[in-house]
């Protein structure tokens, strides 16, 4: 994934997903969205490759239209 995927990701999590419960993170996210993928599951942003991308930003793109 390129850095800005990656900025991306962290930011729409912040704004529109992050309810600061404890073991609902970003990690838990991106593990439980990354498991059906080829060579998933991983479990953080640093070892995200491009086919995970989508299956991760999909849904927080989803979550920010709703908001608005």
């Amino acid at each position: 994934a390129t850095n800005k995927q990656l900025a991306w990701i962290e930011a729409l999590w912040i704004l529109d997903f992050n309810d600061d419960r404890p073991g609902s993170g970003l990690r838990g996210f991106i593990f439980r969205q990354t498991r059906n993928v080829q060579g998933g599951p991983v479990s953080d942003l640093a070892f995200l490759k491009d086919a995970h991308v989508e299956a991760v930003m999909g849904p927080l793109l989803k979550r920010a239209k709703s908001k608005i």
